[in-house]
């Protein structure tokens, strides 16, 4: 055993010393090349998962009214010294900031049951592999190898 290890070492000893430079800026290429790959690919799948599970119907539906609401009203009093934002709606105001606010709770809530669903799941299937273990006799006769007669 102890030869083995021996031997192992002294080969990665000999691997590294025999690794040139031409050989270590390929590697550092690479290196950078797959740091870049694997930024797009981050990139490309946070993207995935922002349109699939974060825009919904309330969201863009929030999203337009506030945008269009304040364009608006900054168009149509931009002139008006006189004006001091008391024509805007409470109601529309309380609307555009209620409603994100309630979804993304909802949201929030609903990912915090699916998750609480799935540790439940994994720990009951660990619970019951974990029993039939320990529950298992082992050592009786019946589950031993048959033996001629």
């Amino acid at each position: 055993m102890r030869e083995r290890k021996e031997r192992t070492e002294e080969t990665r000893e000999s691997t590294n010393n025999d690794v040139d430079e031409d050989e270590k800026k390929k590697i550092v290429m690479s290196a950078l090349h797959n740091s870049i790959w694997l930024f797009a690919m981050n990139f490309y799948s946070t993207l995935v998962v922002c349109v699939f599970y974060l825009f919904s119907w309330e969201t863009v539906a929030s999203f337009t009214l506030s945008v269009s609401l304040t364009v608006y009203l900054y168009n149509n009093f931009r002139d008006d010294s006189s004006w001091d934002g008391g024509g805007l709606s409470w109601t529309l105001l309380s609307f555009a900031i209620i409603t994100p606010m309630s979804s993304s709770i909802g949201m929030a809530f609903g990912r915090r049951e699916a998750a609480l669903r799935a540790i439940a799941a994994l720990r009951s299937t660990a619970y019951n592999i974990y029993s039939a273990h320990a529950i298992w006799d082992w050592r009786s006769p019946s589950h031993t190898s048959a033996k001629p007669t």
